[in-house]
């Protein structure tokens, strides 16, 4: 279980941390919040769209069409593509709040954490954080702030009634099911609005959410590519028939997901 501990130096000098590279504490995460200011460049890489969270509507990257699937990690934990959400780029970081003020705080019982140097230490000599923990918690305050907006520009696209369930349709084994819980922006819609509707979605910042949502909906297709590798890279393991012809190896250190995923 995460221990998520202030950064502070009586509790962290002489200490360092190493970069994370095995992401598979988010084999279950279907769905990864996003937030506004990587949407653009998300939009070009993966599926979007408007889902409730804790109560509040945002926006994320969804990750899978079956619950507690994560499709963009490889079997070695490797993160697949090239676009990475904030939320995951600073584990095992995250923010400590103490009313209006934020501090770094780290879990104390990652792996990710030495006593011994050899890493990235928490702090100079001379007591202040280090450039690189510096960098950690600006990206931390501004994922936090970018996100506040990101869901008050979600819940501005819900009161306008642009957003629509996603009616996405699978086919399984056991015969069709719909996918439920997801929404999109109804382009028809957004364009029917009044001046001051519109006006007022883009003083929210709503509108450039809106729209990389709906360009990324032609990246749907990427999660079917995933599942194929996935399944072919299981059934090279257990020995099976492989039901799709895109690996050859069934070496795990020799397949490179990232290049396979990234396509030519």
């Amino acid at each position: 279980m995460a221990d998520y501990t202030p950064v502070t130096q009586e509790a962290f000098a002489g200490k360092s941390w190493q970069r994370n590279e095995d992401f598979s504490f988010t084999k279950q995460q279907a769905l990864v919040p996003l937030i506004a200011n990587e949407a653009g460049i998300a939009a070009c890489s993966v599926p979007m769209a408007f889902a409730e969270i804790s109560g509040k509507m945002t926006l994320v990257m969804i990750c899978s069409l079956q619950p507690s699937q994560n499709l963009m990690v490889a079997p070695n934990g490797k993160w697949a593509l090239d676009f990475m959400p904030a939320v995951l780029r600073c584990h095992p970081f995250r923010l400590a709040s103490s009313g209006e003020k934020y501090a770094l705080a780290v879990d104390a019982s990652s792996d990710l954490i030495s006593g011994k140097g050899g890493g990235t230490p928490f702090f100079q000599e001379d007591g202040a954080l280090s450039a690189d923990a510096k960098e950690v918690l600006q990206l931390l305050l501004s994922a936090h702030q970018s996100q506040a907006m990101t869901q008050r520009a979600a819940t501005a696209l819900a009161e306008a009634n642009v957003l629509e369930p996603w009616n996405i349709v699978i086919r399984e084994k056991q015969g069709k099911r719909q996918v439920s819980g997801l929404s999109k922006v109804n382009e028809k819609k957004l364009s029917a609005l009044t001046d001051e509707q519109f006006l007022r979605l883009r003083k929210s910042g709503a509108l450039g959410i809106a729209y990389a949502q709906a360009i990324s909906m032609n990246q749907l297709d990427l999660l079917k590519r995933l599942l194929e590798m996935h399944a072919t890279y299981s059934a090279s393991q257990t020995g099976h028939s492989k039901p799709f012809a895109l690996l050859e190896s069934d070496v795990d250190e020799k397949i490179d997901w990232e290049a396979l995923l990234k396509g030519p």
